[in-house]
């Protein structure tokens, strides 16, 4: 007999929690909850909640979106953007989600440095 596995969402306890208001895939938004945690794990960046929130706005505003993916957790159906941009004249990527359960908010899960924007192909 086949067991069905139902995927839970588990967030992690330390997100900032930032509101503000803003347009992103033609959707209204009204906050971010950003994973600082995961954002500067193993010391790959040394963001503080300011900079990670002016990074992601900037990408919103200015930012190219590479690719999307979808998953379902349960009940909860979440969509996940990569945003690639120049910040602060280095090239980063930003991962975001957005999850049915929490609509009016975008997850900021984690920011990392990329090659050149102009030596990558897109």
């Amino acid at each position: 007999m086949m067991r069905e596995i139902e995927l839970v969402i588990k967030r992690p306890s330390e997100l900032e929690f930032c509101e503000v208001d803003f347009q992103f895939q033609f959707r209204q938004f009204s906050a971010l909850e950003i994973d600082l945690k995961h954002i500067n794990r193993n010391g790959r960046n040394h963001f503080d909640l300011i900079e990670a929130l002016d990074l992601t706005l900037c990408f919103i505003k200015e930012g190219m979106l590479s690719s999307s993916d979808e998953k379902i957790y349960g009940e909860i159906y979440c969509e996940y953007f990569v945003l690639i941009g120049l910040w602060k004249g280095k090239t980063f990527k930003l991962v975001t989600c957005t999850c049915s359960d929490r609509p009016d908010n975008l997850g900021v899960i984690t920011i990392y440095r990329t090659k050149d924007l102009r030596n990558e192909s897109l």
